[in-house]
């Protein structure tokens, strides 16, 4: 039986309204993504030398087994092209990738497994410096 955990929250802020307990789950959830962050080296803290920082935003969510996720994102619109970048790119699965591996694993009967890796996008190198706001709740 799943258990019954309140609202997923929108914004930081809506923590705040929540009852204590939801509140402690859901800032267990927000220190777990930054110790990823920070055991992954993903920034330093540094003035800002010229423009304006991307700016970002925690997004919310309740996976299947009831655990609190928590990722602190960009948001890459806030950004200009030719001025803030100049080209965009994500490697992403195929569709056709995952028929082609179901699809083997049925013919020489093959055991499939659901695998979550949390900082996944962590892994990518970038050439350019991109400067992003400080997370809500964490601004030194």
């Amino acid at each position: 039986m799943a258990v019954r955990s309140g609202p997923i929250p929108k914004h930081y802020g809506d923590i705040l309204k929540l009852l204590k307990q939801e509140q402690n789950s859901w800032m267990i959830a927000i220190h777990e993504e930054m110790k990823s962050l920070s055991d992954c080296n993903v920034w330093r803290l540094v003035d800002l030398l010229k423009g304006k920082p991307v700016e970002g935003r925690w997004v919310f969510a309740v996976k299947s087994d009831s655990r609190k996720k928590v990722q602190f994102v960009a948001k890459g619109f806030t950004q200009v092209f030719r001025i803030d970048y100049k080209e965009t790119f994500s490697s992403v699965a195929r569709f056709e990738t995952f028929q082609l591996l179901i699809a083997l694993a049925v013919l020489h009967d093959w055991e499939l497994e659901a695998l979550d890796v949390k900082t996944a996008f962590l892994f990518g190198e970038l050439d350019e410096e991109i400067y992003l706001e400080q997370p809500e709740g964490f601004v030194v």
